[in-house]
């Protein structure tokens, strides 16, 4: 996956062409089975990352990564804290049962004066064997009564609570109970815009929250994930963010964690960016980024918006891309997945090409096949008439490239029905594109002789001697020789 900007140059070079006549775009298949770069590759494959970052592009040598015992809840901590608006504002950490090891705490101390911390330890009473008792509603009840009394005595008038932190010891019942304080409010103390006495609110604008999960059980997850969901639905406005991540150890297989975060910060994306890409170089973590969420609009009172009519805009730009763009073929994209229960082979699969090529006419003059990359093949059928590249991946899917001269969609159907018919397989994906010069985006048939194309061409070349127009006759590919397509 590496060589193609090398190959890219190349054939431009052929051409005789440069980077200022070059437009290009990538088309990422699925791959193949049994190679042995997969995993540099996976880091590569995609669209350029654009984000601008000071963070430096290789891992140091002399960074001591984390050990398979060890869970990545430092670096990301100590990094979130640029989320972190009310820099003066306390940080609440909800742990598990007080005398048991809380991670998010050891940490925090490490960087915070114990006077900015206040911890929140889980009711012994709720937790461990004690969370499966008949009277656990009762001693939830307690709890929630205790830690209500623990909080709105935790504050201060003016320093109230800028991060909130959920340590991966804290169990699921406390979680629960979590719920019901933020769904009651505390009787307004929570949700600050609840609130008209500000001095009752314990929240700063702009709080940042976070829960660090590691958790087997998917429901745990679940349910730990949902107590962020409450909050932010219970902060409500915008600009407010709920993202999911998933945290691994590059080095010590086994070793994950997820981790929730809500913030208020209206640079969230781009700060997230810096986050995840400065533990992933400086930690050696994998961070996959599962899930982002926003909060509802905030309303603008005498909102009046401004509608805009088609004539407020200047077609002339269009319209000139419109005329200008000459469409010589059609470029088809396929994914084909084997049925249920159905296997395929190598030869079969390039029998079944050359057959699909001949019945949308294409005189296949050089075939070529390499097995040598993996557990696949990869196929490819040139002709006069167009070209397509398969590649199997060994196992169960297959891709295809087809452009054809030709345009009609006619042709790409019956291609298509051809493979899936003697493969016995079933499309997973199709995309089509037409080809050519001048920015095109429309294929031929769609542009020929309409009336927008008859009157940009009117004004370039006057009307034509029988009606008063004249009318762009089809190029075929032979006209095309030297343009860049």
């Amino acid at each position: 996956f590496g060589k193609i900007d090398g190959i890219r140059d190349a054939l431009v070079g052929a051409v005789g062409g440069n980077d200022e006549s070059l437009s290009s775009y990538k088309i990422v298949t699925g791959g193949m089975l049994g190679t042995g770069s997969w995993e540099d590759e996976l880091k590569v494959i995609g669209p350029p990352n654009t984000c601008s970052s000071s963070v430096p592009a290789e891992l140091d040598d002399s960074i001591e990564h984390i050990s398979s015992k060890q869970l990545p809840i430092g670096p990301l901590l100590k990094e979130s804290t640029s989320l972190i608006q009310h820099k003066e504002g306390l940080y609440l950490i909800i742990c598990g049962v007080k005398g048991e090891q809380c991670d998010s705490l050891e940490v925090l101390s490490t960087v915070q004066a114990q006077g900015n911390i206040v911890t929140l330890w889980t009711c012994p009473n709720i937790s461990g064997e004690d969370q499966y008792a008949e009277n656990i509603s009762d001693h939830m009840i307690a709890c929630e009564k205790e830690t209500i009394d623990d909080l709105t005595s935790a504050y201060q008038e003016d320093r109230r609570f800028g991060a909130i932190v959920v340590d991966h010891s804290v169990p699921l019942t406390m979680i629960k109970m979590m719920n019901s304080v933020v769904r009651m409010g505390c009787g307004g103390e929570w949700c600050r815009e609840q609130t008209e006495d500000p001095q009752v609110r314990l929240l700063s604008n702009h709080a940042l929250i976070l829960a660090f999960i590691t958790d087997s059980s998917e429901e745990v997850r679940t349910r730990k994930h949902n107590f962020l969901d409450r909050v932010r639905k219970e902060l409500g406005e915008d600009p407010l963010f709920r993202a999911e991540i998933v945290m691994k150890n590059t080095h010590n297989e086994g070793v994950q964690m997820e981790v929730g975060i809500i913030s208020e910060d209206e640079d969230f994306f781009s700060k997230l960016y810096n986050i995840t890409r400065n533990v992933e170089v400086t930690a050696g973590l994998d961070i996959e980024v599962r899930k982002i969420l926003g909060a509802r609009l905030k309303p603008q009172n005498d909102y009046n918006p401004r509608f805009f009519r088609l004539e407020d805009y200047d077609p002339e730009p269009g319209k000139k891309q419109y005329s200008e763009q000459s469409p010589i073929g059609r470029q088809s994209l396929f994914q084909l997945k084997v049925k249920a229960g159905q296997e395929i082979s190598r030869l079969p699969i390039q029998n079944a090409l050359l057959v699909a090529c001949s019945t949308v006419n294409h005189q296949v003059n050089e075939v070529r096949t390499i097995t040598e990359i993996g557990s696949g093949i990869i196929s490819s059928a040139l002709s006069p008439e167009g070209s397509a590249i398969l590649v199997w991946d060994g196992n169960s899917r297959v891709d295809i490239n087809l452009f054809s001269f030709d345009d009609k969609e006619e042709n790409a159907n019956a291609f298509l029905e051809v493979l899936t018919t003697k493969l016995n397989m079933d499309v997973v994906q199709r995309d089509e594109q037409p080809r050519g010069t001048g920015r095109v985006i429309n294929f031929l048939s769609d542009i020929k002789n309409t009336p927008l194309l008859e009157q940009e061409q009117e004004k370039q070349t006057g009307p034509s001697k029988e009606d008063g127009k004249e009318y762009p006759s089809a190029r075929t590919r032979n006209d095309y020789d030297g343009d860049e397509f």
